[in-house]
């Protein structure tokens, strides 16, 4: 039936550039049968070349890939797959830029702390794994959403991290006022910001859920690691 339904595309294409209408109109094809096949619907029709679109999954679209190939000057695209490919190009675009924006921060906080940036590091990282693993452990898959909010979480986490670390310093050289008024100031913050991607979290839009849950679940993580002993200590990696 589709190997048939691609032969009357190729045998009424002469029939569509000689209807004296539009030719290419969706109103008028549809209205004919041979147009109608699985919702199928002859889309534009060039002087050199007809497209049609099929709805059709499963068997029903490897059927159609074999009627293609059986025919001369015949190819069947998959839109999905397209969209898949680019979504994957684009997932792959964001975890490199994550990482690179990883090392710059990296190498920020090494010019002012030096080993120890390495702990500092350790928090928005263990932050964004805290994240992802959360959408994970829901059932739900990584999507481009999902390595678009790491970003953000990033940037939250490393903010906690040298407003406490600077605090730190700050109170050990004079006292503990500033200490604990940057913890009340973080604390708030970390608050108000979780809790307004906990509401986005129960969104009905699944973007707006993927995007969402790192973020609500990222930011608790940081604010409990930088209210640690570990990580006010002074002892740094050597």
């Amino acid at each position: 039936e589709l190997q048939n339904h691609l032969e009357r595309l190729q045998l009424k294409k002469s029939d569509l550039l000689a209807h004296n209408s539009n030719p290419y109109s969706l109103q008028w094809v549809m209205q004919q049968q041979w147009a109608d096949i699985e919702r199928g619907m002859l889309l534009e029709c060039p002087p050199d070349y007809c497209v049609s679109m099929l709805r059709a999954s499963g068997a029903v679209v490897k059927k159609l890939n074999t009627a293609c190939q059986a025919m001369p000057n015949c190819r069947a695209v998959s839109v999905a797959k397209m969209k898949n490919r680019a979504f994957a190009s684009i997932r792959t675009n964001l975890a490199w830029a994550l990482v690179v924006a990883g090392f710059m921060m990296f190498i920020v906080l090494y010019l002012r702390y030096r080993m120890g940036a390495i702990k500092l590091i350790l928090v928005p990282t263990v932050a964004c794994m805290s994240g992802v693993a959360a959408v994970s452990a829901l059932g739900m898959p990584i999507t481009t959403f999902t390595w678009a909010a790491l970003f953000p979480l990033l940037g939250l986490s490393i903010d906690y991290v040298i407003f406490i670390k600077e605090s730190t310093k700050a109170s050990a050289q004079k006292s503990a006022g500033s200490m604990s008024l940057t913890l009340k100031a973080v604390s708030a913050s970390a608050v108000t910001t979780c809790a307004s991607f906990l509401i986005l979290a129960f969104s009905s839009t699944p973007a707006v859920q993927f995007f969402a849950i790192p973020v609500a679940v990222g930011i608790p993580v940081a604010w409990i690691i930088v209210q640690t002993n570990w990580f006010r200590s002074e002892r740094e990696f050597t």
